[in-house]
This record gives structure tokens, C-alpha cells and sequence, in this order.
């Protein structure tokens, strides 16, 4: 019997972030930021690594993804 390595393949791993932040001026040593980041920003599902153990009920199943949902954040930073 020939025993090979790596014979299992998965999806690549698929992770859009956006960050977009506009500054402006109060004074001239104070600011505001406004910040908005986007984490998985098109919602893509990463499914996670096939069962890996021969014989057993769940070899070769996905049962994870590897990624949560679209995650949004927004912030407001004030510099001085």
C-alpha cells in the first residue's frame, strides 16, 4: 500500500477588508477622524478543511467555515 501526503484539497481562502477614514481639521494641532472598516466585505463563505481521518463517518465532510460574516465598524477619533 502507498501512503501519499497532501491528497486532500480544500478552497483557497477568499478575505476582502475595505478601510476608508477622512480626516478633518478643527484647529491647527486638533483633528477628527471618521473611520469605517469593512471585514469580509462581499460576504464570501470560506468552507473549512474536509474530515481527515480515513475510516471514520465524517472523512472527506466540511463541517466549518474558517471565516465569519460581514463585519462593519465605524469610528470617530479626536486628536489634540
Amino acid at each position: 500500500m502507498v501512503s501519499e501526503r497532501n491528497i486532500l484539497e480544500s478552497d483557497s481562502l477568499i478575505d476582502d477588508d475595505l478601510a476608508v477614514a477622512k480626516n478633518w481639521k478643527i484647529h491647527e494641532r486638533s483633528r477628527v477622524e471618521l473611520r469605517g472598516e469593512f471585514f469580509n466585505l462581499l460576504n464570501h463563505t470560506n468552507f473549512g478543511f474536509p474530515g481527515q481521518i480515513l475510516g471514520t463517518a465524517q472523512f472527506g465532510t466540511v463541517s466549518s467555515t474558517l471565516n465569519s460574516g460581514r463585519q462593519i465598524q465605524v469610528a470617530a477619533k479626536f486628536y489634540f
